[in-house]
């Protein structure tokens, strides 16, 4: 067996079926296998999700309660199984779809069947979690395999004609279980504007039905939102603490003069507060070393310190003080308001420090969608990055130069297109948001070497003399 032909006998397709089924089989196996042998795994921010916390999107708890409803001694566990068979499905679907698409042989398929299984490995046992997302109780248990199949629907919608409002309505409906699991996931809406923008011609028309569809999707999110917490908590209101991110790295990069700003004089004393603990701890931005590294691996190692340990706690404490009640939601909505306050008075002054943070933690989140932060994987990060580019020039060279447009070149670019926008994007939200560590950039890794293999096998194809039979769209 050539690595480069194209499998065009009927003994070839014959083999590419079975290792399609085998791989699903291997690939149950292995998520379920780890979802018995570790079990569930909990989290600082697990039990938030437990106790239907105020602070947290509906859908994640919402389907531990059910769970739970269904088996009140082993939900934790029915959770890890569930979450593994959705990504045992959902990362063969993708890489099996691929290996249809661009009719790759035994070797390439072999490989794309091997990468979303492979990142969970590297979860397990290379990472400093030493965990699998899919034992994990957090949402990313499900928003991970989820993300892969809106990738593959809004990839199909984009290619394909037979079937295209099926797998636009199941992109949508992906998309809507996305943004109500994590508010990260609104980046999502983004790519499927794309998609509508693409798909119909790039004209006024398709940017009009793109936009209705956001607002749709992001007003059935509000909906969910406000009807989840009015019968849990009887407040017809969206989740709470979605601006304590804003304020951790307003402290982060905070100075005692900043107190300066803020006009009530309570406020003000608790900044102080926060800032003397912090600050005494060595948590802020100016006890951070020189060099790049040293400064973001200083801001994510103290992030939670701010947030978790110091700053929430502290403001909880205030807001029960102030309003002398235990009302949990009551609590949280104070904290959110006190939060704004120190938004509103300090934004304006820190922009210029908040950039570079911004900044840093952008370029770290390129790096840790295709390895991990630390020195020796910088290099690669780079070279993969720039080997993957250069695939996608040269391909996009050759499909220009040709006389016979190859819709497989076409269609690989076009992969690699949505994944670099896909990247470019989440990244860019996260370092606005939050930080970008690991747990919130993992969603595009499999993705971005799914699609760097697609590159490298169509720029294969086009060192050979043979004809390849296109698939068909």
């Amino acid at each position: 067996m050539y690595i480069f032909t194209a499998p065009d006998s009927n003994l070839q397709k014959k083999k590419l079926s079975t290792i399609s089924i085998v791989s699903l089989v291997l690939s149950l196996l292995f998520y379920l296998f780890f979802a018995l042998y570790d079990g569930p795994i909990l989290y600082p921010d697990s039990d938030g999700y437990i106790q239907m916390s105020f602070s947290r999107e509906p859908v994640y708890p919402l389907l531990l309660a059910l769970l739970r409803f269904c088996s009140p001694g082993f939900y934790l566990n029915l959770t890890v199984i569930l979450q593994s068979l959705l990504m045992a499905v959902s990362g063969w679907a993708l890489a099996d779809y691929l290996s249809g698409r661009f009719n790759m042989n035994l070797l390439f398929s072999s490989f794309l069947y091997l990468l979303t299984p492979a990142v969970s490995l590297l979860c397990r046992f290379a990472a400093g979690r030493k965990a699998m997302y899919t034992n994990s109780i957090l949402t990313e248990g499900i928003a991970f395999p989820l993300y892969l199949l809106f990738i593959l629907f809004l990839y199909r919608y984009m290619l394909e004609n037979n079937h295209r409002k099926l797998f636009f309505f199941f992109s949508c409906f992906l998309a809507f279980l996305l943004i109500s699991t994590r508010k990260q996931m609104m980046f999502v809406i983004l790519l499927l504007l794309l998609a509508v923008f693409f798909k119909r011609k790039a004209s006024l028309r398709s940017l009009c039905f793109g936009l209705l569809i956001s607002f749709m999707l992001l007003f059935a999110n509000r909906l969910l939102d406000c009807g989840y917490n009015y019968v849990l908590r009887g407040q017809f209101t969206v989740h709470s603490s979605s601006n304590r991110f804003l304020t951790t790295m307003l402290f982060y990069n905070a100075k005692e003069s900043d107190a300066d700003y803020i006009t009530d004089s309570n406020i003000r004393e608790l900044f102080l507060s926060i800032y003397y603990v912090c600050d005494t701890n060595g948590y802020l931005a100016s006890h951070a070393n020189d060099g790049w590294l040293a400064e973001v691996n200083h801001f994510g190692d103290h992030y939670d310190h701010i947030q978790i340990d110091t700053m929430w706690p502290m403001i909880l404490d205030y807001s029960r003080a102030t309003l002398n009640t235990q009302d949990i939601a009551l609590l949280d909505l104070e904290t959110d308001r006190i939060n704004s306050e120190i938004i509103t008075a300090l934004l304006p002054h820190h922009l210029t420090r908040i950039l570079g943070t911004l900044i840093n933690s952008f370029f770290a989140g390129l790096v840790s969608t295709v390895a991990q932060v630390k020195p020796v994987f910088l290099v690669y990060s780079v070279f993969i990055y720039l080997l993957c580019l250069f695939l996608w020039v040269r391909l996009f060279l050759i499909y220009q130069k040709s006389p016979r447009k190859s819709k497989s070149h076409y269609h690989a670019l076009l992969f690699g297109a949505i994944t670099a926008f896909a990247i470019v994007i989440n990244v860019a939200l996260v370092s606005c948001l939050i930080f970008c560590q690991t747990r919130y950039t993992i969603y595009n890794m499999p993705l971005f070497y799914l699609a760097g293999t697609t590159l490298l096998w169509e720029n294969a194809k086009s060192f050979k003399k043979h004809n390849y039979s296109e698939p068909q769209p």
